[in-house]
């Protein structure tokens, strides 16, 4: 199981910032605004319709090409 880097912290280097809440890295990564980070993680799993949308840890998880990981072991395959 990947381990790592908190949530915040894996969403900001995968947005190339520093210092920005989650959802907020989230969706500077996802090309979005105003999204929450359910919502932004949904958009970068390619999920692009809100009524199909899936829980955070399961569109990250989409993304990351894994199975049942938590949400932080999803997103540090993404930014190890």
């Amino acid at each position: 199981m990947a381990t790592g880097l908190p949530v915040t912290e894996c969403l900001n280097r995968l947005a190339a910032v520093t210092g920005r809440p989650a959802d907020e890295a989230a969706n500077i990564w996802a090309g979005t605004t105003g999204l929450t980070l359910t919502g932004a993680l949904n958009v970068e799993a390619g999920i692009l319709v809100q009524a199909d949308w899936v829980p955070a840890t399961q569109a990250a998880n989409i993304r990351a090409g894994t199975t049942g990981l938590p949400l932080a072991g999803a997103l540090n395959v993404l930014a190890p």
